[in-house]
């Protein structure tokens, strides 16, 4: 039987609906705090990609490097606030910085209204963050650090531990999960590097799918596998529409953005599925 995504019984499942006061307000709270932590995954991709620690050290400009201040950290407002430009350079600062910060933003909400006030939600909200991280650094070199993914590992043991009770089958189904595809996957792609004489996809693309697979279970990492081919072919066809060339797109922000709907949206889709043959008789 396939590891599933929690269902909630408890008065967790209910707190978001309380009252009105309470549903503005965490859906406020978990807005800002997507701001935030926006905020912060821009900071670590571009870190990473520039081999910069993304625990120590101050936030500064791209391009000059001074040191940047309050004023100049709040997402989206500091942004709005100094026209997109540094405040010290004047150089543009790339619209992708308050739209990672939204995109954050949103992704938290649609968690908060997913798994209500919950363990389970502040668990996803990291693992958005951490998706998050590694599109950036995929789309800006190429690359998905092993920090990010180490990360999402420590995240998932993390939590096994807030449901002491259910830990070894939270841990069973989320291996399970981790390997139902990463490993397939890996031997398919050997056999294909070998056949063909070149590289076919990218290692970390494939420890990315483990990641993924410790979140979400053997039946949505394969749902996401799906997901993520068929988002990656369309992400490719508009890079290259607005490119005017061939070059390979980046994989990793497909598998993340598969994975994200998959939590959000993939069990309701296997229950759909299911039933259809629950009334078939042999």
């Amino acid at each position: 039987m396939g590891w599933r995504l929690p269902v909630y019984h408890t008065l967790e499942e209910y707190m978001l609906h309380i009252s009105t006061f309470w549903t503005v307000y965490f859906i406020t709270a978990a807005a800002l705090l997507g701001l935030v932590f926006g905020s912060f995954a821009n900071c670590a991709a571009w870190r990473s990609v520039h081999g910069e620690s993304v625990m120590k050290g101050r936030s500064h400009c791209a391009v000059c490097g001074h040191t940047l201040g309050v004023l100049d950290l709040i997402p989206v407002i500091s942004w709005l606030g100094l026209h997109g430009r540094c405040r010290y350079c004047g150089k543009k600062i790339s619209v992708r910085y308050p739209l990672t910060e939204v995109i954050c933003a949103a992704a938290f909400v649609l968690v908060l209204l997913k798994f209500d006030v919950s363990l389970d939600a502040l668990k996803y909200m990291f693992f958005a963050v951490i998706l998050l991280c590694v599109s950036l650094t995929d789309l800006d070199d190429g690359i998905i650090p092993d920090r990010f993914l180490l990360a999402g590992m420590i995240c998932f043991i993390a939590f096994a531990f807030a449901d002491i009770q259910n830990i070894s089958n939270y841990l069973i189904n989320g291996v399970i999960g981790a390997f139902s595809v990463s490993l397939p996957l890996l031997l398919f792609v050997l056999a294909a590097d070998k056949l063909l004489g070149k590289e076919t996809m990218g290692g970390a693309d494939i420890k990315l799918f483990f990641v993924v697979g410790l979140f979400t279970g053997w039946q949505l990492c394969l749902m996401t596998l799906l997901f993520s081919c068929i988002i990656g072919i369309i992400f490719a066809y508009i890079f290259n529409a607005v490119k005017h060339s061939k070059g390979a797109f980046p994989f990793g922000p497909s598998v993340a953005l598969s994975a994200f709907i998959v939590i959000l949206t993939g069990q309701q889709i296997l229950n759909y599925y299911h039933s259809f043959f629950t009334y078939i008789e042999f």
